[in-house]
């Protein structure tokens, strides 16, 4: 998650989790269309999803750093 968090354009993405003692390895996004960002990122064989108008990324002990910061550079363009 930090290492995706450090990539991330935090001023086109607002994340939302909770205090670093507690968080799990979800990364909700406050963004303004969360279906259309999960839609490209699949086509760029990124696998997320949308809750409740949230874009959730669950980077994950097996994904490289390199896999971690295509995701964030890829929303960082879209």
């Amino acid at each position: 998650q930090d290492v995706f968090l450090a990539a991330l354009d935090r001023n086109r993405y607002r994340p939302v989790f909770a205090p670093e003692q507690v968080r799990s390895s979800i990364v909700s996004l406050a963004v303004a269309d969360a279906k259309g960002l999960s839609r490209a990122l699949l086509h760029e064989n990124v696998i997320c999803t949308e809750r409740g108008g949230y874009l959730r990324i669950a980077p994950h002990f097996c994904n490289t750093d390199d896999e971690v910061e295509r995701v964030a550079g890829l929303l960082n363009r879209l």
